[in-house]
């Protein structure tokens, strides 16, 4: 049996949609299983054992509509049994119609139920730990007579992968036993950013807890500029604790020096993804723009921890505010104790 997993869209879509592939390898181990992603996706899912495939597809191909009739003609050779569409648009239902697999699974869309032979409604309520993020991606499972249980996402590194981030650490005066910090500095938008004043505070809390810590910060390469305005809003004495030069653009360089950090703390985005799937404690703080029911997810208030505003205050308070007014309210003080006892949790 061959199946393919579709899951285009963003980086933390396609790591969580990976909880799929251990449930098909157990249920089926003797099946082909494939998935098509992103290119910008593949670093969180390569060297995956039970992804036996990765299908690219690149949305920025010069030829849109002379690459999408080839990629459906390379599908239809590959004669794929079953695809399982997680993401479920228009263009990835219609690519797994013209497949020719007799079975097509994905979410229900009544206006495009026709091209899939099982729809999936969406629970509503009575969501595990895994949220409805994995909650719903394991629903995809049931025509195939797989029952629903919570798995979590796992990035997986090589030996030298990770011997690299060693050597990387090391020429910054770094050892993986050291107290290493992850600080994700910048949101990936504005109302995704925590004040930067907020921050600074956040770090000399974490620095007050423990002086020993070591602080990497984890931002985009166009995002330098902020960073830096980041490390100026500390104090002299936080500073010293930044090491400031260490930075990697290339993502699997990144995760392998994420699997040395205590904890990855800071503003909630894909990294924090990849810091749960390579077990790594987090610390979220999430946009008052961003509702984190469904993507909090494995939230236990010891590994894994988060807070948002409406944690506070509820969210008429500041209803159709702007986010600044928002962040402005969510202040530091707030949360400070449940983010200084996580650091006290995790520095030993």
């Amino acid at each position: 049996m061959k199946i393919l997993v579709i899951q285009k869209k963003r980086i933390g879509d396609v790591l969580t949609t990976t909880v799929l592939f251990e449930a098909l390898k157990r249920k089926f181990p003797d099946a082909e299983l494939h998935y098509l992603v992103y290119p910008n996706s593949l670093p969180v899912v390569q060297q995956h054992p039970q992804i036996d495939q990765l299908v690219v597809f690149d949305p920025k191909t010069p030829h849109p509509m002379r690459y999408f009739i080839g990629k459906i003609w390379e599908i239809r050779k590959a004669r794929y049994q079953v695809i399982i569409d997680a993401y479920g648009k228009p263009n990835s239902l219609f690519l797994a119609w013209m497949s020719g697999a007799k079975r097509i699974i994905s979410f229900e869309k009544k206006k495009y139920k026709w091209l899939t032979t099982d729809s999936i409604v969406r629970k509503k309520s009575d969501f595990s730990i895994g949220t409805s993020a994995i909650d719903h991606r394991m629903q995809l499972l049931e025509p195939l007579g797989i029952p629903f249980e919570v798995l979590r996402p796992k990035i997986y590194l090589t030996e030298h992968e990770r011997i690299e981030a060693q050597h990387l650490l090391a020429q910054h005066g770094l050892k993986p036993t050291d107290s290493i910090w992850m600080i994700s500095a910048i949101g990936s938008r504005d109302f995704k950013t925590y004040p930067l004043a907020y921050m600074a505070d956040l770090l000399a809390a974490l620095i007050e807890v423990n002086p020993h810590a070591s602080l990497l910060f984890n931002y985009e390469p166009q995002q330098q500029a902020e960073a830096q305005a980041l490390f100026e809003a500390c104090s002299a004495d936080v500073q010293s604790h930044i090491v400031k030069d260490l930075y990697v653009s290339d993502l699997r360089s990144f995760l392998a020096v994420l699997s040395y950090c205590r904890a990855l703390m800071g503003n909630e985005g894909g990294a924090t993804n990849m810091a749960k799937a390579l077990n790594i404690p987090t610390f979220s703080v999430y946009s008052p723009e961003v509702n984190k029911i469904g993507w909090d997810m494995f939230k236990d208030g010891h590994t894994h921890c988060s807070v948002h505003l409406h944690d506070f205050e509820s969210a008429a308070e500041t209803e159709g505010s702007h986010f600044l007014v928002k962040y402005d309210r969510f202040v530091p003080t707030l949360f400070i104790d449940q983010w200084q006892a996580f650091v006290q949790r995790h520095s030993s």
